[in-house]
């Protein structure tokens, strides 16, 4: 899934800044929530990776598996939240950029991390 800020153009994964004592996990689930209203417990980190920009940090991604039928309808976006877009895997693959983990370059560690990550687990035979 992606989602388009009101506030920053292009489509994004949820997420967001950790609060003070938070885990990255704490993170990711508090983020879908807020901003599209559905619990998730049941993730697992996808990627990791070091960067510089725009500053020195951590970036996290996770995998929420995939949502029911009963969850979908459920979806809430939040107010800084315009829409959202369901994402399959190999159109991520064939058309994804940096843009959708919060950073500003393309083509970074982290993207190709997580390119590996859903190749390895949808696309295997």
């Amino acid at each position: 899934m992606s989602v388009l800020r009101d506030y920053k153009p292009g489509m994004v994964f949820p997420g967001g800044v950790a609060e003070k004592g938070e885990s990255p996990k704490e993170t990711a689930i508090r983020e879908v929530e807020e901003e599209i209203g559905i619990g998730v417990s049941e993730i697992k980190i996808m990627a990791v990776v070091f960067t510089r920009h725009p500053f020195d940090s951590f970036r996290f991604v996770f995998d929420g598996g995939k949502l029911s039928e009963k969850q979908q309808g459920l979806i809430k976006l939040s107010g800084e939240i315009s829409k959202f877009e369901w994402l399959e895997v190999d159109e991520f693959l064939d058309n994804c950029t940096a843009d959708l983990f919060h950073i500003n370059y393309r083509k970074t560690s982290l993207f190709f991390a997580v390119c590996d990550t859903l190749r390895a687990k949808y696309l295997s035979p």
